[in-house]
């Protein structure tokens, strides 16, 4: 999309290094243990208002 801002496109690749390392069961352990409650509760949170921006489109 080309109306992502900086920081939306920012956010949306963390999230998909999380899903295509979490697809293979090597990284499974390794990135648990680098999702602390608050990196989850910041990823809810920028993920609910990204839908909602991209619910605005």
């Amino acid at each position: 999309m080309d109306d992502l801002s900086d920081e939306q496109s920012t956010f949306l690749d963390s999230l998909n290094s999380l899903y295509l390392e979490s697809r293979y069961p090597e990284y499974k352990k390794e990135i648990a243990e680098t999702l602390t409650q608050e990196r989850c509760k910041k990823f809810l949170k920028d993920t609910e208002a990204l839908l909602c921006w991209i619910k605005t489109k």
